[in-house]
Protein backbone atom coordinates (compact mmCIF):
# COMPACT_ATOMS: atom_id res chain seq x y z
CA UNK A 1 0.00 0.00 0.00
CA UNK A 2 1.13 3.32 -0.50
CA UNK A 3 -0.26 6.47 1.87
CA UNK A 4 -0.13 10.24 1.65
CA UNK A 5 1.76 12.23 3.60
CA UNK A 6 -1.01 14.66 4.55
CA UNK A 7 -3.41 13.66 7.49
CA UNK A 8 -6.88 13.96 6.43
CA UNK A 9 -9.49 13.65 9.43
CA UNK A 10 -11.91 11.08 10.06
CA UNK A 11 -14.62 13.31 10.14
CA UNK A 12 -14.00 14.59 6.26
CA UNK A 13 -13.57 10.61 5.20
CA UNK A 14 -16.79 9.84 6.54
CA UNK A 15 -18.21 11.97 4.07
CA UNK A 16 -17.61 10.10 0.97
CA UNK A 17 -19.57 8.40 -0.70
CA UNK A 18 -20.88 5.04 1.33
CA UNK A 19 -19.81 1.48 0.78
CA UNK A 20 -22.04 -0.23 3.29
CA UNK A 21 -25.19 -0.69 1.26
CA UNK A 22 -24.47 -4.79 1.92
CA UNK A 23 -25.31 -4.38 5.56
CA UNK A 24 -29.03 -2.63 4.42
CA UNK A 25 -31.79 -4.21 5.98
CA UNK A 26 -35.30 -1.93 4.56
CA UNK A 27 -36.12 1.06 4.36
CA UNK A 28 -38.78 2.39 6.21
CA UNK A 29 -41.05 5.71 6.20
CA UNK A 30 -41.73 7.41 9.31
CA UNK A 31 -44.24 10.76 9.56
CA UNK A 32 -43.43 13.40 12.32
CA UNK A 33 -44.97 16.73 12.68
CA UNK A 34 -46.19 16.89 9.33
CA UNK A 35 -43.19 15.16 7.64
CA UNK A 36 -42.26 12.34 6.26
CA UNK A 37 -38.75 11.12 6.82
CA UNK A 38 -37.31 7.80 5.36
CA UNK A 39 -34.34 5.80 7.12
CA UNK A 40 -32.06 2.66 5.73
CA UNK A 41 -31.88 0.36 8.57
CA UNK A 42 -28.96 -2.05 8.78
CA UNK A 43 -29.01 -5.80 9.99
CA UNK A 44 -25.56 -5.09 12.13
CA UNK A 45 -28.22 -2.38 14.25
CA UNK A 46 -30.31 -2.11 17.21
CA UNK A 47 -33.93 -2.49 15.49
CA UNK A 48 -33.05 -3.39 12.31
CA UNK A 49 -37.01 -4.38 11.12
CA UNK A 50 -38.57 -0.91 12.40
CA UNK A 51 -37.59 2.47 13.91
CA UNK A 52 -37.75 1.92 18.01
CA UNK A 53 -40.83 2.48 19.90
CA UNK A 54 -38.68 4.05 22.44
CA UNK A 55 -37.66 6.66 20.50
CA UNK A 56 -40.43 7.28 18.42
CA UNK A 57 -41.83 7.74 21.63
CA UNK A 58 -39.27 10.41 22.45
CA UNK A 59 -39.61 12.28 19.63
CA UNK A 60 -43.44 12.79 20.11
CA UNK A 61 -42.64 13.68 23.82
CA UNK A 62 -40.06 16.87 22.99
CA UNK A 63 -42.13 18.05 20.37
CA UNK A 64 -45.31 18.01 22.65
CA UNK A 65 -43.94 19.45 25.71
CA UNK A 66 -40.82 21.29 24.86
CA UNK A 67 -41.02 24.84 23.10
CA UNK A 68 -38.17 23.58 20.19
CA UNK A 69 -38.20 26.87 18.69
CA UNK A 70 -36.35 28.34 21.57
CA UNK A 71 -33.49 25.23 21.08
CA UNK A 72 -30.36 26.02 19.42
CA UNK A 73 -28.31 23.54 19.70
CA UNK A 74 -29.16 19.46 20.22
CA UNK A 75 -26.89 16.15 20.83
CA UNK A 76 -28.16 12.84 20.41
CA UNK A 77 -26.22 10.12 22.42
CA UNK A 78 -26.22 7.10 21.02
CA UNK A 79 -27.45 7.71 17.47
CA UNK A 80 -27.74 4.13 15.93
CA UNK A 81 -29.10 4.94 12.66
CA UNK A 82 -29.94 8.14 13.26
CA UNK A 83 -33.73 8.54 13.98
CA UNK A 84 -33.79 10.90 16.83
CA UNK A 85 -30.69 13.31 15.44
CA UNK A 86 -32.35 13.39 11.71
CA UNK A 87 -35.62 13.70 12.86
CA UNK A 88 -34.83 16.91 15.24
CA UNK A 89 -32.65 18.33 12.19
CA UNK A 90 -35.61 17.76 9.61
CA UNK A 91 -37.94 19.06 11.82
CA UNK A 92 -36.14 22.30 13.71
CA UNK A 93 -33.88 23.15 11.24
CA UNK A 94 -32.34 26.43 12.76
CA UNK A 95 -30.98 24.00 15.37
CA UNK A 96 -27.32 23.11 15.41
CA UNK A 97 -27.84 18.95 15.78
CA UNK A 98 -25.07 16.50 16.66
CA UNK A 99 -24.90 12.97 17.25
CA UNK A 100 -22.38 10.60 19.01
CA UNK A 101 -22.06 6.51 18.74
CA UNK A 102 -19.46 4.18 19.96
CA UNK A 103 -20.51 2.06 16.89
CA UNK A 104 -18.48 3.37 13.46
CA UNK A 105 -21.63 1.53 11.55
CA UNK A 106 -24.37 3.61 13.16
CA UNK A 107 -22.04 6.76 12.71
CA UNK A 108 -22.24 5.87 8.96
CA UNK A 109 -26.17 5.13 9.16
CA UNK A 110 -26.68 8.25 10.85
CA UNK A 111 -24.85 9.92 8.10
CA UNK A 112 -26.45 8.17 5.14
CA UNK A 113 -30.07 9.19 6.76
CA UNK A 114 -29.03 12.75 7.46
CA UNK A 115 -27.97 12.95 3.92
CA UNK A 116 -31.32 10.98 2.60
CA UNK A 117 -33.47 13.00 4.24
CA UNK A 118 -31.41 16.47 3.59
CA UNK A 119 -31.22 16.84 7.13
CA UNK A 120 -27.14 17.72 7.87
CA UNK A 121 -26.27 16.31 11.13
CA UNK A 122 -22.77 16.55 12.89
CA UNK A 123 -21.57 12.93 13.48
CA UNK A 124 -18.79 11.98 16.39
CA UNK A 125 -17.17 8.81 17.32
CA UNK A 126 -17.69 8.55 21.07
CA UNK A 127 -18.40 6.54 23.71
CA UNK A 128 -20.82 8.17 26.05
CA UNK A 129 -20.28 11.68 26.82
CA UNK A 130 -16.85 11.56 25.77
CA UNK A 131 -15.45 12.25 21.82
CA UNK A 132 -13.07 10.56 20.45
CA UNK A 133 -9.88 12.68 19.54
CA UNK A 134 -8.43 10.66 16.60
CA UNK A 135 -5.16 12.47 16.72
CA UNK A 136 -4.26 11.86 20.06
CA UNK A 137 -6.14 8.71 20.29
CA UNK A 138 -7.90 9.16 23.39
CA UNK A 139 -11.38 9.63 24.35
CA UNK A 140 -11.68 13.03 25.75
CA UNK A 141 -14.34 15.68 27.00
CA UNK A 142 -16.21 17.64 24.70
CA UNK A 143 -15.93 21.69 25.00
CA UNK A 144 -19.46 22.48 23.57
CA UNK A 145 -22.34 22.37 25.44
CA UNK A 146 -26.01 21.48 24.09
CA UNK A 147 -29.46 23.33 24.72
CA UNK A 148 -31.14 19.38 24.89
CA UNK A 149 -29.70 16.63 24.91
CA UNK A 150 -31.43 13.93 23.99
CA UNK A 151 -30.67 9.94 24.33
CA UNK A 152 -32.32 6.17 24.08
CA UNK A 153 -30.46 4.67 27.19
CA UNK A 154 -30.05 0.97 26.33
CA UNK A 155 -31.98 -2.11 27.75
CA UNK A 156 -28.41 -3.33 29.16
CA UNK A 157 -27.29 -0.14 30.60
CA UNK A 158 -26.61 -0.79 34.62
CA UNK A 159 -26.82 1.75 37.35
CA UNK A 160 -23.24 2.87 37.59
CA UNK A 161 -23.41 3.65 33.76
CA UNK A 162 -26.48 5.62 34.68
CA UNK A 163 -24.89 7.30 37.60
CA UNK A 164 -22.30 8.71 35.66
CA UNK A 165 -24.32 9.79 32.73
CA UNK A 166 -26.62 12.15 35.07
CA UNK A 167 -24.02 13.08 37.52
CA UNK A 168 -21.63 14.49 34.21
CA UNK A 169 -24.60 15.73 32.05
CA UNK A 170 -24.63 19.23 33.51
CA UNK A 171 -20.71 19.91 32.22
CA UNK A 172 -22.44 19.74 28.20
CA UNK A 173 -25.51 21.44 29.00
CA UNK A 174 -25.87 25.32 28.23
CA UNK A 175 -27.35 27.25 31.08
CA UNK A 176 -31.05 26.19 31.38
CA UNK A 177 -30.70 23.25 29.18
CA UNK A 178 -32.83 20.09 29.59
CA UNK A 179 -32.01 16.49 29.22
CA UNK A 180 -35.04 14.13 27.80
CA UNK A 181 -34.12 10.58 27.37
CA UNK A 182 -36.13 7.51 27.15
CA UNK A 183 -35.60 4.24 28.93
CA UNK A 184 -37.59 0.99 29.27
CA UNK A 185 -39.71 0.28 32.21
CA UNK A 186 -37.33 -1.90 34.03
CA UNK A 187 -34.66 0.32 34.84
CA UNK A 188 -37.06 3.52 35.20
CA UNK A 189 -37.40 3.33 38.54
CA UNK A 190 -33.24 3.25 39.52
CA UNK A 191 -33.11 6.18 36.98
CA UNK A 192 -35.67 8.15 38.76
CA UNK A 193 -33.80 7.54 42.25
CA UNK A 194 -30.64 7.96 40.72
CA UNK A 195 -31.64 11.67 39.80
CA UNK A 196 -33.28 11.94 42.99
CA UNK A 197 -29.68 11.16 44.74
CA UNK A 198 -28.49 14.37 43.00
CA UNK A 199 -31.06 16.72 43.42
CA UNK A 200 -31.85 17.12 39.85
CA UNK A 201 -34.58 19.21 39.20
CA UNK A 202 -38.12 19.46 37.06
CA UNK A 203 -38.11 16.12 36.79
CA UNK A 204 -41.27 15.29 34.58
CA UNK A 205 -42.15 11.51 33.46
CA UNK A 206 -44.19 10.24 30.59
CA UNK A 207 -44.86 6.58 30.48
CA UNK A 208 -46.45 4.04 27.70
CA UNK A 209 -46.35 0.31 28.39
CA UNK A 210 -42.57 -0.57 27.63
CA UNK A 211 -40.80 3.05 28.17
CA UNK A 212 -40.64 6.27 29.93
CA UNK A 213 -39.50 9.53 29.13
CA UNK A 214 -37.71 11.66 31.68
CA UNK A 215 -36.82 15.43 31.31
CA UNK A 216 -34.81 16.87 33.73
CA UNK A 217 -32.84 19.51 34.35
CA UNK A 218 -29.28 18.57 36.64
CA UNK A 219 -29.12 21.55 39.86
CA UNK A 220 -25.58 21.52 39.72
CA UNK A 221 -25.60 23.68 36.00
CA UNK A 222 -24.10 26.69 36.34
CA UNK A 223 -23.07 29.47 33.81
CA UNK A 224 -21.25 28.50 30.33
CA UNK A 225 -18.13 29.33 32.32
CA UNK A 226 -18.48 27.18 34.66
CA UNK A 227 -19.73 24.26 32.56
CA UNK A 228 -16.16 25.01 30.16
CA UNK A 229 -14.17 24.96 32.87
CA UNK A 230 -15.31 21.35 34.37
CA UNK A 231 -15.31 20.50 31.24
CA UNK A 232 -11.36 21.70 30.55
CA UNK A 233 -10.57 19.95 33.89
CA UNK A 234 -12.31 16.57 32.97
CA UNK A 235 -9.90 16.45 29.73
CA UNK A 236 -7.32 17.48 31.82
CA UNK A 237 -7.92 14.98 34.21
CA UNK A 238 -8.76 12.46 31.44
CA UNK A 239 -5.30 12.99 29.20
CA UNK A 240 -3.03 13.19 32.59
CA UNK A 241 -4.51 9.85 33.51
CA UNK A 242 -3.58 7.80 29.93
CA UNK A 243 -0.52 9.92 30.25
CA UNK A 244 0.43 7.99 34.11
CA UNK A 245 -0.58 4.73 32.99
CA UNK A 246 1.29 4.69 29.69
CA UNK A 247 -1.65 3.63 28.29
CA UNK A 248 -3.24 4.98 24.64
CA UNK A 249 -6.63 4.60 26.73
CA UNK A 250 -8.78 6.95 28.46
CA UNK A 251 -11.96 4.55 29.20
CA UNK A 252 -14.38 5.43 31.91
CA UNK A 253 -13.90 3.36 35.16
CA UNK A 254 -17.23 2.72 35.10
CA UNK A 255 -16.90 0.15 32.34
CA UNK A 256 -14.24 -1.97 34.15
CA UNK A 257 -14.86 -5.43 35.13
CA UNK A 258 -11.97 -6.71 37.16
CA UNK A 259 -7.92 -7.81 36.01
CA UNK A 260 -7.83 -11.35 35.37
CA UNK A 261 -4.78 -13.54 33.80
CA UNK A 262 -5.71 -16.03 30.58
CA UNK A 263 -3.84 -18.74 29.76
CA UNK A 264 -4.11 -20.16 26.01
CA UNK A 265 -2.86 -23.68 26.09
CA UNK A 266 0.15 -23.25 24.18
CA UNK A 267 3.94 -22.78 25.02
CA UNK A 268 4.20 -18.82 23.97
CA UNK A 269 2.83 -17.00 26.02
CA UNK A 270 2.01 -18.99 29.08
CA UNK A 271 -0.24 -16.87 30.67
CA UNK A 272 -0.88 -12.57 29.91
CA UNK A 273 -3.32 -9.79 31.86
CA UNK A 274 -5.99 -8.53 30.92
CA UNK A 275 -8.16 -5.72 32.33
CA UNK A 276 -11.67 -6.67 31.18
CA UNK A 277 -14.53 -4.76 30.74
CA UNK A 278 -18.52 -5.17 30.69
CA UNK A 279 -20.09 -5.59 27.22
CA UNK A 280 -17.27 -7.37 25.42
CA UNK A 281 -17.25 -11.34 25.41
CA UNK A 282 -14.31 -13.08 26.45
CA UNK A 283 -14.21 -11.03 29.91
CA UNK A 284 -13.51 -15.08 31.94
CA UNK A 285 -12.22 -17.34 29.63
CA UNK A 286 -9.96 -17.33 26.56
CA UNK A 287 -11.86 -17.46 23.92
CA UNK A 288 -12.01 -20.42 21.15
CA UNK A 289 -10.67 -18.44 18.30
CA UNK A 290 -7.91 -16.73 20.52
CA UNK A 291 -7.09 -20.25 21.54
CA UNK A 292 -6.61 -21.40 18.09
CA UNK A 293 -4.24 -18.66 16.76
CA UNK A 294 -2.09 -18.93 19.97
CA UNK A 295 -1.11 -22.71 18.35
CA UNK A 296 -0.59 -21.27 15.38
CA UNK A 297 1.21 -17.66 15.77
CA UNK A 298 4.10 -18.72 17.02
CA UNK A 299 5.04 -20.95 14.53
CA UNK A 300 4.40 -18.67 11.38
CA UNK A 301 6.86 -16.23 13.32
CA UNK A 302 9.33 -18.65 14.00
CA UNK A 303 9.32 -20.15 10.57
CA UNK A 304 9.52 -15.95 9.03
CA UNK A 305 12.86 -15.95 11.74
CA UNK A 306 14.11 -19.39 10.84
CA UNK A 307 14.35 -18.09 7.00
CA UNK A 308 15.67 -14.89 8.25
CA UNK A 309 12.81 -12.91 6.60
CA UNK A 310 12.78 -9.30 7.47
CA UNK A 311 10.64 -9.23 11.12
CA UNK A 312 7.28 -7.57 10.69
CA UNK A 313 6.64 -3.76 10.69
CA UNK A 314 2.53 -3.40 10.29
CA UNK A 315 0.63 -5.80 11.75
CA UNK A 316 -3.08 -4.89 11.36
CA UNK A 317 -6.26 -6.88 13.73
CA UNK A 318 -9.56 -6.44 13.01
CA UNK A 319 -11.85 -7.02 15.95
CA UNK A 320 -9.48 -7.36 18.71
CA UNK A 321 -12.19 -7.06 21.75
CA UNK A 322 -10.70 -7.30 25.08
CA UNK A 323 -7.33 -8.09 23.51
CA UNK A 324 -6.49 -11.64 23.46
CA UNK A 325 -5.76 -12.12 20.18
CA UNK A 326 -2.92 -8.78 19.69
CA UNK A 327 -1.86 -9.77 23.30
CA UNK A 328 -1.32 -13.29 22.06
CA UNK A 329 0.73 -12.28 19.27
CA UNK A 330 3.10 -9.41 20.83
CA UNK A 331 4.38 -11.75 23.83
CA UNK A 332 5.63 -13.63 20.98
CA UNK A 333 7.56 -10.60 19.90
CA UNK A 334 8.39 -9.38 23.22
CA UNK A 335 9.86 -12.64 24.09
CA UNK A 336 11.82 -13.06 20.74
CA UNK A 337 13.21 -9.17 21.59
CA UNK A 338 14.21 -10.51 25.26
CA UNK A 339 16.06 -13.44 23.91
CA UNK A 340 17.81 -11.85 20.57
CA UNK A 341 18.69 -8.29 23.29
CA UNK A 342 17.54 -6.39 20.94
CA UNK A 343 15.66 -2.96 21.31
CA UNK A 344 11.84 -1.08 20.90
CA UNK A 345 12.94 -0.56 16.93
CA UNK A 346 12.74 -4.55 16.20
CA UNK A 347 9.02 -4.64 17.58
CA UNK A 348 6.16 -4.26 15.01
CA UNK A 349 3.91 -1.59 15.01
CA UNK A 350 0.19 -2.83 15.78
CA UNK A 351 -3.02 -1.46 14.40
CA UNK A 352 -6.23 -2.06 15.95
CA UNK A 353 -9.26 -2.02 14.10
CA UNK A 354 -12.92 -2.27 14.95
CA UNK A 355 -16.50 -0.91 14.57
CA UNK A 356 -16.77 -0.16 18.25
CA UNK A 357 -15.12 2.42 20.03
CA UNK A 358 -15.13 0.17 23.34
CA UNK A 359 -13.72 -2.84 22.08
CA UNK A 360 -10.61 -0.70 20.86
CA UNK A 361 -10.24 1.63 24.40
CA UNK A 362 -9.88 -1.45 25.61
CA UNK A 363 -7.46 -3.82 23.83
CA UNK A 364 -5.25 -0.47 23.43
CA UNK A 365 -5.30 0.03 27.16
CA UNK A 366 -4.46 -3.88 28.13
CA UNK A 367 -1.62 -3.86 25.00
CA UNK A 368 0.00 -0.56 26.16
CA UNK A 369 0.39 -1.80 29.81
CA UNK A 370 3.39 -3.48 28.71
CA UNK A 371 3.48 -3.43 25.06
CA UNK A 372 5.39 0.42 23.69
CA UNK A 373 2.22 2.71 23.41
CA UNK A 374 4.25 4.36 20.62
CA UNK A 375 3.73 1.51 18.35
CA UNK A 376 0.24 0.82 18.73
CA UNK A 377 -2.16 2.51 16.95
CA UNK A 378 -6.20 2.60 16.75
CA UNK A 379 -8.53 2.95 13.62
CA UNK A 380 -12.38 3.23 14.24
CA UNK A 381 -14.16 1.89 10.92
CA UNK A 382 -17.32 0.01 10.11
CA UNK A 383 -15.35 -3.42 8.96
CA UNK A 384 -12.22 -4.22 7.96
CA UNK A 385 -12.10 -2.55 4.53
CA UNK A 386 -13.18 0.64 5.72
CA UNK A 387 -10.60 0.45 8.31
CA UNK A 388 -8.06 -0.36 5.30
CA UNK A 389 -9.30 2.76 3.89
CA UNK A 390 -9.47 4.80 7.11
CA UNK A 391 -5.42 3.78 7.72
CA UNK A 392 -4.31 4.65 4.29
CA UNK A 393 -5.71 8.67 5.00
CA UNK A 394 -4.95 8.59 8.61
CA UNK A 395 -0.92 8.76 8.06
CA UNK A 396 -0.12 11.42 10.69
CA UNK A 397 0.90 8.18 12.54
CA UNK A 398 3.66 8.42 10.66
CA UNK A 399 4.98 11.18 13.28
CA UNK A 400 5.02 8.16 16.06
CA UNK A 401 7.65 6.54 13.73
CA UNK A 402 5.14 3.86 12.38
CA UNK A 403 7.49 2.93 8.84
CA UNK A 404 6.33 3.56 5.50
CA UNK A 405 5.02 0.47 3.30
CA UNK A 406 2.55 -2.38 3.38
CA UNK A 407 1.73 -4.59 5.74
CA UNK A 408 3.22 -7.55 7.11
CA UNK A 409 0.05 -9.20 8.35
CA UNK A 410 -3.82 -9.13 8.76
CA UNK A 411 -5.54 -10.98 11.57
CA UNK A 412 -9.28 -11.13 11.61
CA UNK A 413 -11.60 -12.69 14.36
CA UNK A 414 -14.40 -12.86 12.10
CA UNK A 415 -17.82 -12.36 14.03
CA UNK A 416 -19.97 -11.97 11.02
CA UNK A 417 -23.35 -9.25 10.61
CA UNK A 418 -25.85 -11.61 9.63
CA UNK A 419 -27.57 -11.73 6.10
CA UNK A 420 -24.38 -9.49 4.76
CA UNK A 421 -21.91 -10.17 2.05
CA UNK A 422 -19.22 -10.28 4.91
CA UNK A 423 -17.70 -13.13 2.65
CA UNK A 424 -17.11 -10.65 0.34
CA UNK A 425 -15.29 -8.05 3.12
CA UNK A 426 -13.06 -10.99 3.89
CA UNK A 427 -11.46 -11.97 0.47
CA UNK A 428 -11.27 -7.95 -0.38
CA UNK A 429 -9.49 -7.69 2.55
CA UNK A 430 -7.35 -10.67 1.32
CA UNK A 431 -6.80 -8.80 -2.07
CA UNK A 432 -5.26 -5.74 0.07
CA UNK A 433 -2.02 -8.12 0.92
CA UNK A 434 -2.53 -9.69 -2.88
CA UNK A 435 -1.91 -6.52 -4.41
CA UNK A 436 0.67 -5.27 -2.69
CA UNK A 437 2.62 -8.79 -3.56
CA UNK A 438 4.49 -8.17 0.09
CA UNK A 439 6.68 -11.11 0.37
CA UNK A 440 5.93 -13.37 3.02
CA UNK A 441 2.79 -11.30 4.34
CA UNK A 442 0.72 -13.73 5.79
CA UNK A 443 -3.54 -13.30 6.38
CA UNK A 444 -4.96 -15.42 8.91
CA UNK A 445 -9.14 -14.91 9.98
CA UNK A 446 -10.48 -17.35 12.63
CA UNK A 447 -14.12 -17.84 13.96
CA UNK A 448 -16.71 -20.35 13.97
CA UNK A 449 -16.50 -22.91 11.35
CA UNK A 450 -19.75 -22.12 9.89
CA UNK A 451 -18.75 -18.82 9.37
CA UNK A 452 -15.55 -19.22 7.80
CA UNK A 453 -16.49 -22.54 5.79
CA UNK A 454 -15.91 -20.41 2.49
CA UNK A 455 -12.20 -20.17 3.50
CA UNK A 456 -11.77 -24.19 2.61
CA UNK A 457 -11.88 -22.93 -1.11
CA UNK A 458 -9.13 -20.99 -1.03
CA UNK A 459 -8.26 -17.23 -1.60
CA UNK A 460 -6.81 -16.22 -5.02
CA UNK A 461 -3.45 -15.38 -5.24
CA UNK A 462 -2.61 -16.76 -1.72
CA UNK A 463 -1.40 -20.42 -0.80
CA UNK A 464 -3.06 -21.89 2.12
CA UNK A 465 0.02 -22.08 4.83
CA UNK A 466 -2.21 -23.46 8.01
CA UNK A 467 -5.73 -25.21 8.42
CA UNK A 468 -7.39 -26.16 11.97
CA UNK A 469 -10.66 -26.70 13.52
CA UNK A 470 -11.47 -26.97 17.35
CA UNK A 471 -14.88 -27.49 19.18
CA UNK A 472 -16.60 -25.66 16.28
CA UNK A 473 -14.39 -22.75 15.51
CA UNK A 474 -11.31 -22.73 12.75
CA UNK A 475 -8.03 -20.89 11.58
CA UNK A 476 -7.17 -20.67 8.40
CA UNK A 477 -3.64 -18.88 7.61
CA UNK A 478 -2.87 -17.81 3.96
CA UNK A 479 0.45 -16.48 2.46
CA UNK A 480 1.19 -14.40 -0.48
CA UNK A 481 2.56 -16.53 -3.50
CA UNK A 482 6.17 -16.47 -4.71
CA UNK A 483 4.94 -15.51 -8.08
CA UNK A 484 3.07 -13.08 -7.45
CA UNK A 485 4.76 -9.79 -8.21
CA UNK A 486 4.68 -6.54 -6.41
CA UNK A 487 2.04 -3.67 -7.04
CA UNK A 488 0.99 -0.74 -5.07
CA UNK A 489 -2.90 -0.14 -4.61
CA UNK A 490 -4.02 2.35 -6.09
Amino acid sequence: MSFPEKHVPASEIIQKPARSSIYDNKEVQFHYQGEDLFFTLSHGLFSSFSLDKGSKFLLHCIADNLNMSRIGSILDLGSGVGSIAVSCKKIWNHADVSAIDRDALACEYTRRNSQKNNAPVTILSGLDLLVYDHERELLIEQEKTYDLILSNIPAKAGAPVLSRFFEEIDQHLSPGGTCALVIVQTLADTAIEILDEIDAEDIRSFDEKDHRVIFFDPSTNGSSADAADAADAAEDKTVDAAVDSGSTSSLPEEYIREIATFSPKSSSPSAYTLTTVYNLPGFDTVPLSAQLLARQAAAILKNRADKKSNSPRRLFFWNPGQGHIPSIICAWFMQSLESSAGGDAELPHIILADRDLLALETSSRNLSAWYPRKKIHIIHGYDSINALELLKKRMEIDVSGMPAGDLDGIIIDHSPIPKSDCEGIILKTASYLVSAGNSGAFFSVTGKSSDTAFLSRGISGMRRSFSKKHKGYRLDTFQIKDEIGHRVLN
